[in-house]
C-alpha cells in the first residue's frame, strides 16, 4: 500500500518525493530473519503493549546478509536500483555494490526494523521453572483459566512465517484445552 511504502521509503524531502513519484514502478520486500531471544513486551508510552527489541550483532549481520541477497536477486532480475530502508539514503545499481551494506548498517539506528511475526517467550514445558505453558492443556502455569496456543509458545523463532505452524499447534491444542477441567 502507498502509505506503507511511504513510511518505509528511504530518503528525505527531494529524494523521498522523487522516489514516491515512481511508486507505480516499485516493489517492496521484507527480509524475515530469526533472532536471538532478547525481545520483550512492555507497556507502550500511551498504554497498550509495545514490543521492545534490540538486535544482537549476529541478528543484524543475518539481516544485512538477507538484504544483500534480496538486492542481488532484484538487480539480476532487471531492477535498475535497490534502496534498502536505511535512514541515510543509499541506492545500489550493481550486485557487488551491495557489499557496502556491511559498512552502512553497523547498528539498529542505521536501518528501519519491524516485526510481523514475534515468536517465543512463553515456552511449553511441564515444569514451571523451565517454561510458561503446560503442554498437556496449554494452560499458563499458576493460572486457572488462561490458555495459550500461539507462536509465543515456540521455543525460539522458526525463521519463516509461522502461520501454518501456529495453525497446526492450535489443531493440537484445541482438544487438550477443551478437555482441561475448569
Amino acid at each position: 500500500p502507498v502509505l506503507s511504502q511511504a513510511i518505509a521509503m528511504p530518503g528525505w524531502f527531494s529524494d523521498h518525493r522523487r522516489n514516491m513519484l515512481r511508486y507505480a514502478h516499485m516493489t517492496a520486500t521484507g527480509v524475515l530473519v530469526g533472532t536471538e531471544s532478547n525481545g520483550k513486551v512492555e507497556k507502550a508510552l500511551f498504554g497498550g503493549p509495545d514490543v521492545v527489541f534490540e538486535p544482537t550483532e549476529a541478528d543484524l549481520r543475518e539481516l544485512v546478509e538477507g538484504l544483500k541477497l534480496a538486492g542481488r536477486i532484484y538487480l539480476r532480475a532487471g531492477a535498475r536500483r535497490v534502496m534498502p530502508a536505511t535512514f541515510v539514503y543509499h541506492e545500489f545499481r550493481e550486485p557487488d555494490d551491495l557489499e557496502r551494506l556491511d559498512e552502512i548498517v553497523v547498528d539498529n539506528s542505521d536501518i528501519q526494523l519491524g516485526t510481523g511475526h514475534p515468536q517465543g517467550g512463553n515456552a511449553l514445558s511441564a515444569s514451571p521453572e523451565r517454561g510458561v505453558v503446560d503442554p498437556d492443556g496449554f494452560r499458563v502455569h499458576g493460572m486457572h483459566n488462561l490458555h495459550l496456543c500461539d507462536a509465543s509458545v515456540f521455543p525460539t523463532s522458526v525463521k519463516v512465517n509461522p502461520q501454518l505452524t501456529t495453525m497446526a499447534l492450535a489443531e493440537c491444542a484445541a482438544p487438550r484445552i477443551a478437555a482441561t477441567p475448569d
